[in-house]
């Protein structure tokens, strides 16, 4: 049984349903962007997807949050000397920078029985310090992965542990203690190939790792990790056979500190097993019930709920599971899927990693260790870059009103009988009696609601075997009686098989009848030769789902805030939200997302890198060669448009010789300025320069970073650049999904069609905004035109200012046809993006899509309309566009 919790996904992960589930919105308006939902549970609302760094450097690794007298403390997962790792602190998890320098934790010089670790690396996953003395503790995932050779050109044993270390000055020195947890001295795996092993029976790749450390509140610190146990690791990377999905848990007295010697694996009802070389019991494995591998995970208390959260990702998805004992986990259930988006890498080979989950706000507030209704969900989407992203998480309670009321059907098979979709239990179906060789089939269910019930939408949980017999064109009913007549309230066509565990949703709008009807007219096979179609269906939920908007703990500036590099120009890093750095030598593709912080000269009065020119003084930036860029980077505090203006040019004492240099300003990992190209080159004697004067939504936590590069040569390289940003006094802000609404105008946004020659509105159909007769539609954050007649979506303004529109656009249907569709952003006619002149254009398969971010002045009444067109063929067009529009 599935403990009913139902989940949601907003703005940007339309896609991501589309490309997993498989959810046609070309044929089929009016499904929403959800995945899982579970009866009587809890509602998971997902906020929008941004990119948000809490580090400089990439993180290989989820990352403990702690609170120490206010502040919050992290120590990023990275295991890279050249990252010179580093303690942050802030007031949230949004502010971190980094203010000591780590030092102690050395590679290769701490052991197991003789097992020599960390020549592969140490990821500082967790955080504790003790009340009592103020020692500061972190249980790391080590690895020895260089030390044995296994054939394979860079490829070693890999086995992990998790070992102790401890510091008391604050993070900056660590001592190593010893082994809190390693692998299973008795389980049987292949033998090496070589003597690296020390211990007989030890694999090349197995042990404990990719953990995460609960502070009980009964006197117990847990450390829930997951147990890497290959068992024929010869040939790796290609070809391994293991099982990677088992999560176990151990735990020690606090008193005891989680010092070695002090953890005990649970094993068997118990917690007496040893954590070094104990058995364990895993409570949570992809060994049976066909659950997903549970990685690198986050695992937090939830007071709203007053359960332990596990949110973790399992390479194709991110998942989640709850407990009350951490020994106890329901199974997990399917969120999303993101899409392929990297703003470096336009690649298909993303995936999600490393699974975070921080309270949205400050000091103890913000820790990873407990969230409230809302909280942070930061991952790694796993491509050569590495882009964290985050999202918000807003838990609410809601009831399927379907939930163990009486179910009538056309027919079952045997076992499969019709209750079933009510039972609450994913693990048994209704399976109907009617089979064909074909994919049409009729048939019906409908659900007692027990009184004329209000409700918004119906969801279909797919069969757990494999989601076979899942109806692709149906009608949702209703009626208030068990006999009719029935009432379409919904019209689904071309829905594509489903995952297991990936929900559809189904928004029906306003609804009041006591009977609901599924009536289903094509199926999904069995995707097996010669075997008949048949209904197939786990669940049938009914949800009057009020649940409020996710509200953020961000929100736009209320007044004017300037900043510029040389009023707060400071020795301290962080201070005013300003840090200095330089390119790390892991960022060879130059994502200019890995910085080093830079050292304070006080002599000099600068940042600098020492033995080199790479430096940052409070109105000048000078780089060195070998990308050894420098970098001033500002951190938002909060939600808004800024205005970054200033000049940057060569220092007049600098315009002799050399060949010049190139600069740029970046938003994250965006540039925004020069407009259009990767770089501004400045000659050698160029001390008038070029005027930066460019606008930016951005995000609590985003990054504005001033960067200078060598241009292959150092010499006379110093470069006058005093940089200012100034928020914009916020009138108001609005996003595609939240202003959607059914009446024209509402919030400032109607729905409209082009056919050529006139721009017209289109009509509302219960679900969806339509033009009759033709296929062009605009859904929540969704658009599809048809053949002379673009979708449009349009806002207009209410008052003058400057607003700032971000998003993101790219096509939903990739896999079946088409020949892509135009796309454009106009202000009252006039292009405004793309900035070529012409519409943009997104391939038929063009699944990653691109940014239209713009900046416009606009007064009363300016219109700004978000056009989809398409070309000679309009089938598969269906595009997702979620937008945002800040005004200033």
């Amino acid at each position: 049984m599935h403990n009913g919790v139902k989940y949601s996904i907003g703005a940007a992960a339309v896609v991501a349903l589309v490309a997993t589930v498989g959810v046609a919105y070309a044929a089929s308006p009016g499904v929403l962007e959800r995945s899982t939902r579970m009866p009587s549970g809890v509602n998971v609302e997902l906020g929008a997807d941004v990119i948000s760094e809490p580090f400089n450097c990439w993180t290989d690794g989820a990352f403990g949050v702690t609170e120490i007298d206010g502040q919050v403390y992290a120590m990023p997962p990275v295991n890279a000397p050249a990252c010179e790792q580093f303690v942050f602190s802030g007031d949230d998890v949004n502010s971190l920078v980094p203010t000591t320098k780590i030092t102690g934790v050395d590679a290769g010089t701490h052991t197991d029985r003789g097992r020599v670790y960390d020549a592969e690396g140490w990821w500082p996953f967790t955080l504790w310090v003790d009340p009592d003395s103020g020692t500061w503790y972190s249980y790391m995932h080590t690895e020895d992965g260089s030390k044995c050779d296994t054939g394979t050109p860079g490829v070693g044993s890999d086995l992990r542990t998790i070992g102790v270390w401890s510091s008391t000055d604050d993070g900056a020195t660590w001592t190593y203690e010893g082994v809190a947890l390693s692998l299973d001295g008795e389980r049987n795996f292949q033998l090496p190939d070589n003597n690296c092993n020390s211990q007989a029976g030890w694999p090349k790749v197995g042990g404990p790792g990719d953990h995460d450390l609960v502070v009980g509140n009964d006197g117990y610190l847990y450390l829930v990790y997951n147990q890497f146990t290959y068992n024929n690791p010869t040939g790796m990377p290609a070809g391994v056979q293991g099982n990677r999905g088992n999560m176990a848990v151990a735990r020690s007295a606090m008193d005891d500190k989680g010092m070695p010697g002090s953890w005990y694996k649970y094993y068997d009802g118990e917690w007496l097993e040893p954590g070094q070389g104990g058995h364990e019991t895993y409570v949570l494995t992809s060994a049976n019930e066909r659950q997903p591998k549970n990685e690198q995970r986050s695992i937090a208390w939830s007071t709203y709920l007053e359960k332990y959260v596990v949110a973790f990702a399992s390479g194709e998805g991110v998942y989640l599971s709850y407990s009350e004992d951490l020994v106890n986990w329901t199974k997990p259930e399917y969120l999303y899927q993101e899409a392929p988006r990297s703003s470096t890498y336009g690649d298909s080979a993303n995936f999600i990693a490393y699974v975070n989950l921080v309270g949205t706000g400050q000091g103890a507030d913000g820790t990873s260790n407990e969230i409230g209704q809302t909280a942070w969900l930061f991952y790694v989407l796993g491509n050569q870059s590495y882009e964290v992203h985050r999202r918000l998480v807003t838990f609410d309670t809601q009831t399927n009103l379907a939930a163990g009321k009486p179910v009538e059907a056309s027919g079952n098979f045997g076992f499969g009988g019709a209750t079933n979709v009510t039972d609450g239990d994913w693990g048994t179906d209704f399976v109907s009696d009617d089979r064909s060789n074909t994919a049409e089939n009729t048939g019906w269910m409908q659900v007692d609601l027990g009184e004329e019930s209000d409700f918004t939408t119906v969801n279909l949980v797919p069969s757990m075997k494999w989601g076979h017999g899942f109806p692709t064109t149906f009608e949702v009913q209703g009626s208030n009686s068990d006999t009719g007549p029935w009432t379409t309230i919904s019209l689904q066509q071309g829905i594509t098989k489903p995952r297991d565990g990936a929900t559809v949703s189904i928004d029906v709008g306003d609804q009041s009848y006591r009977y609901v009807r599924l009536a289903w007219s094509r199926l999904a096979g069995n995707a097996e030769p010669f075997v008949s179609f048949n209904f197939r269906l786990a669940e049938f939920e009914v949800y009057d789902d009020q649940a409020p908007a996710p509200v953020g703990p961000f929100v736009p500036s209320s007044a004017d805030l300037t900043v510029s590099g040389s009023a707060q120009f400071s020795s301290t890093q962080g201070d005013d939200g300003w840090t200095y750095m330089y390119r790390a030598p892991l960022d060879p593709n130059e994502t200019y997302a890995q910085w080093v912080p830079m050292t304070w000269n006080a002599g000099a009065s600068q940042w600098q890198r020492a033995g080199t020119y790479t430096a940052v003084t409070a109105t000048t930036q000078h780089p060195d060669v070998n990308g050894s860029s420098s970098a001033r980077i500002w951190r938002a505090p909060a939600d808004g448009v800024v205005h970054i203006t200033g000049t940057v040019a060569k220092d007049a004492a600098a315009t002799a010789d050399g060949n010049g240099v190139r600069v740029r300003v970046m938003a994250n990992r965006t540039t925004i300025w020069p407009v259009g190209a990767g770089w501004q080159e400045i000659a050698f004697d160029d001390a008038v320069g070029y005027d930066v004067d460019v606008y930016q939504q951005v995000k609590a936590g985003d990054r504005i970073a001033f960067i200078v590069d060598s241009n292959g040569d150092a010499a006379y390289d110093n470069t006058a650049w005093n940089p200012t940003i100034q928020y914009l006094n916020v009138a108001g802000s609005m996003t595609s999904s939240t202003a959607y609404d059914s009446l024209q105008g509402t919030n400032g946004v109607s729905y409209e069609y082009y056919d050529g020659s006139v721009i017209d509105e289109l009509t509302w159909d219960g679900s969806t905004w339509v033009r009759s007769g033709t296929q062009t539609a605009v859904g929540r954050d969704w658009m599809r035109p048809d053949v002379g007649s673009d979708a449009i979506r349009t806002w207009t303004a209410g008052g003058s200012g400057v607003i700032s529109i971000d998003g993101w656009v790219e096509k939903a249907d990739v896999t079946q046809g088409g020949d892509g569709v135009s796309v454009a952003i106009y202000k009252n006619g006039t292009l405004i993006w793309p900035s070529t002149g012409l519409p943009g254009s997104l391939a038929n398969n063009d699944a990653f899509g691109v940014r239209t971010a713009v900046s416009v002045d606009v007064v009363n009444g300016d219109v700004i309309r978000f056009v989809v067109g398409s070309g000679a063929d309009a089938s598969f067009d269906t595009v997702t566009w979620p937008f945002s529009i800040t005004v200033g």
